[in-house]
């Protein structure tokens, strides 16, 4: 049995179909999941980055607005792989941890006063992408496949994130 903290977490299998390069005028954030409606209204964001390079864990706070603060792999995506993607926010202690393929490659302390409650809608993305409404909506589009997507209201731990990795791609 394992100790689970007061938190939340999200993960999902994902895989480029192919090589992730946009363009100048395509540099936008490609979602795999998002806890919101909006930008403004969003709490955590599973992602690729602007240039869809490497993976991303955003999460947004009523006091940081829908920028938030975020943690970036190290791991860069290949085409035709498949990757094991978990951000994890664990109240307690305030802190915010991202797993690729079920390994811990970043994480960083966080203010958690300001967290936003969860709207309760998650939008997964994919090649038709989510369009955020509003005058600066913008099209997320994820040229690839994504598996298994699970959240929790719960922190899980680094030997839970590693046993989800090991039980494969859905």
């Amino acid at each position: 049995m394992y100790s689970r903290y007061p938190g939340f977490t999200v993960e999902a299998w994902v895989k480029w179909n192919i090589v992730p390069t946009p363009t100048a005028s395509d540099q936008q954030w490609a979602t795999i999941v998002v806890d919101g409606t909006t930008d403004n209204n969003r709490r955590y964001q599973l992602q690729h980055d602007q240039y869809n390079t490497k993976f991303e864990f955003a999460l947004a706070t009523a006091t940081m607005g829908g920028s938030g603060t975020w943690l970036q792999s190290t791991t860069t995506p290949v085409s035709g792989t498949w990757y094991h993607v978990t951000g994890v926010y664990n109240k307690t202690p305030g802190t915010m941890v991202f797993s690729v393929n079920g390994a811990k490659e970043s994480g960083k302390n966080v203010d958690s006063s300001g967290l936003r409650a969860s709207p309760g809608k998650y939008q997964v993305g994919g090649p038709a992408g989510i369009q955020w409404p509003g005058p600066t909506s913008m099209q997320r589009k994820l040229n690839g496949d994504i598996r298994g997507v699970k959240t929790y209201e719960e922190a899980l731990s680094q030997a839970e994130i590693l046993a989800h990795y090991q039980s494969g791609v859905p």
